[in-house]
């Protein structure tokens, strides 16, 4: 297909309608990147419904949201027939005005990992956990801490969240190994 693409001009015009009638979008001016993160995007919107570009495209896949939100952010600048074809998935000029990034918010692996030390230490009484192997309401919080301890070594002060776990429990990280 890259052969063809790359000789179209030179296509006998038999041969070019031939090409047309298979996939209309044989020899497009952007790239096949670009169509086939289209196709996913449409797949998902085709199973999934539209879902607002305001929010940050949830539900979809990491890559595709970001990938939206890419398209959004460049939207003025995308040929007219990619446009249509954002607007047949419901990305319009209006929605990629509105459109948010899908980012989460970088501490929010944190918070969870402090609520599940919180708990577990509700639940035992201390967060000395001898072994690295321990998880609790599914988070590896035996490698979480054995993790934080060893920033504590390499770190001058101690983090915010590090402060939150001496709140917690002041033996979190004891002197011994």
């Amino acid at each position: 297909m890259h052969n063809q693409q790359t000789h179209a001009l030179a296509l006998p015009a038999d041969k070019a309608a031939a090409l047309d009638a298979v996939d209309p979008w044989w020899n497009v001016p952007w790239s096949a990147k670009w169509q086939r993160s289209y196709y996913r995007a449409r797949d998902h919107v085709r199973d999934h419904g539209c879902r607002g570009a305001a929010d940050g495209f949830p539900d979809t896949h990491m890559l595709t949201g970001e990938w939206l939100y890419l398209q959004c952010t460049g939207y003025s600048a995308l040929h007219p027939e990619q446009r249509r074809l954002l607007a047949d998935i419901g990305l319009t000029a209006e929605a990629a005005r509105s459109a948010r990034p899908r980012r989460t918010r970088r501490t929010a692996s944190i918070d969870a990992a402090v609520d599940c030390a919180r708990a577990f230490a509700a639940e035992h009484g201390c967060l000395a956990l001898a072994t690295k192997d321990v998880s609790y309401q599914g988070i590896a919080l035996g490698k979480w801490l054995n993790g934080q301890r060893f920033l504590t070594r390499r770190q001058d002060g101690p983090g915010a969240h590090l402060q939150v776990l001496d709140a917690i429990d002041s033996w979190w990280n004891p002197p011994w190994p």
